[in-house]
């Protein structure tokens, strides 16, 4: 970057300051370690965290793959929050913990004006405070189709029901249906 696009750097810097403390308690500031040469800045992302109760500054490229992901993920978040555009994201919740994916969807879906489709396997997001008919399920028919349809199909949104429980019973269907495994069995195939 050069010393002009600073600006920017500073911008983006308020912007993932904001989101990772508000993320993790032990995260205390985000910040770039700039250096000037000339007339550029190099730098590098790092955390404030609070560990073992001292302050340290930890390289960003240290953090967890789960944490790097959501730095990868927040610009397309932030895409879907302008009208007229569509993020799309699969396999949103991968390494990263259950609970944060819940509260970053229940944080900002009143906020979204564009549109954001992800595909995920959690399922905590079936009792986040989201409409129900925004959540559509994957189910496969007796040909082997995918098909995908609105979990408020089966039944409509009232307060007392508990789509999570609901569809681990299988209610919905979109639920693996394996045997279990027979890892002996696997261990002890003729060649």
């Amino acid at each position: 970057k050069t010393k002009k696009e600073e600006k920017k750097l500073n911008y983006t810097e308020n912007i993932l300051n904001s989101f990772f403390t508000t993320l993790y308690s032990d995260v205390k500031k985000v910040f770039y370690n700039r250096e000037y040469k000339d007339d550029k800045i190099q730098y590098r992302l790092f955390f404030k965290k609070q560990i073992y109760g001292q302050i340290k500054d930890i390289d960003f490229s240290l953090e967890s793959a789960g944490t790097q992901k959501l730095l990868n993920l927040l610009p397309l978040l932030l895409i879907s929050l302008n009208r007229d555009k569509v993020s799309a994201i699969d396999e949103f919740d991968s390494n990263i913990h259950d609970i944060l994916i819940s509260n970053i969807i229940s944080s900002m879906v009143n906020f979204i004006k564009g549109q954001l489709i992800i595909t995920t396997h959690n399922t905590t997001l079936l009792e986040a405070k989201i409409k129900k008919d925004y959540i559509y399920l994957f189910n496969i028919d007796s040909n082997g189709k995918k098909i995908l349809i609105p979990i408020t199909e089966y039944e409509k949104e009232h307060p007392n029901t508990n789509f999570r429980k609901r569809y681990l019973k299988g209610l919905y269907r979109g639920i693996p249906m394996i045997d279990n495994i027979d890892f002996d069995d696997l261990l002890n195939q003729d060649d």
